[in-house]
């Protein structure tokens, strides 16, 4: 009787060790999600200040483009003034060549200034590109991070029910083979979530890489469009309203984001031909 009694006080001790490592460890869990948690929400106010730094750097650009191309319109006009002025001064004929001359000189300047205007848009638009690949990639990267810590947690908390249930004898071995099942089988749905989850962050990394070598090859193209004559015609910027609509419907309808990328950049001549 004494010897039942002491196993019965030794199982019900082993029992409440057990319970004590199964609480602890769901505590450790719940102070894990907890953090992961906070980590989510601090990424969320960082994404949202460089969403509005960015939105700031694109109203400052637009003002600067708008400020170059009102100064390329009162260069004409104050040529075509002067223009005017010269002409009511001397001989029509001669004067009339020498003003075609002048008007002639500040459109090039004129194309000249929104050349350089249209570069630094592109320029803008790179970098733009390039913030929003690198935030929705260190936004992955956290993503991931949670799920793994997630996993330990539930290991965890998995390894204490096992030694439980190992430590108090009443688990059967048909019970204990469906468990071990069960693990198995949860383990390789996390196991391919990982997978695909790395495959997406794979990608977003090779669209990031081809934004950052377009942005580098923008600078090249910058100084090489420097270098030409001052009297290329340059594309119109910016946009009509009805153009930019077109223009955001034709590459909104790529839904692949390295193809979307890879589209926008040649369009912009950051990419040449092959």
């Amino acid at each position: 009787k004494v010897e039942a009694e002491s196993g019965k006080a030794d199982r019900q001790s082993k029992q409440a060790q057990a319970e004590k490592m199964v609480k602890s460890a769901q505590i450790k869990v719940e102070a894990e999600v907890g953090q992961a948690d906070r980590q989510a929400k601090q990424a969320q106010a960082t994404e949202f200040v460089k969403n509005a730094q960015i939105k700031v750097e694109a109203e400052s650009g637009k003002a600067d483009r708008k400020s170059k191309q009102a100064q390329a319109e009162k260069m004409v006009k104050s040529a075509q003034i002067k223009v005017e002025a010269e002409v009511g001064q001397a001989d029509r004929q001669g004067k009339q060549a020498q003003a075609a001359s002048m008007v002639k000189n500040a459109q090039i300047n004129a194309q000249a200034e929104a050349g350089k205007a249209d570069r630094e848009a592109k320029q803008a638009e790179a970098a733009k590109m390039t913030r929003n690949a690198q935030i929705k990639l260190d936004a992955e990267l956290e993503q991931l991070s949670r799920l793994e810590k997630q996993i330990e947690a539930t290991k965890m908390v998995r390894d204490a029910r096992i030694k439980d249930e190992a430590q108090s004898g009443k688990k059967t071995r048909k019970t204990k083979q469906a468990q071990a099942a069960q693990m198995v089988k949860d383990a390789k749905i996390m196991e391919q979530a990982m997978a695909e989850q790395e495959a997406r962050l794979e990608k977003q990394t090779r669209a990031t890489e081809m934004v950052r070598d377009a942005l580098r090859k923008a600078k090249a193209l910058q100084l090489k469009l420097d270098s030409e004559p001052s009297n290329v015609v340059r594309r119109r910027q910016p946009l009509s309203k009805e153009e930019q609509e077109s223009t955001a419907d034709f590459y909104g309808a790529i839904n692949d984001i390295e193809d979307r990328a890879y589209k926008i950049l040649k369009d912009l001549g950051m990419f040449e031909d092959m």
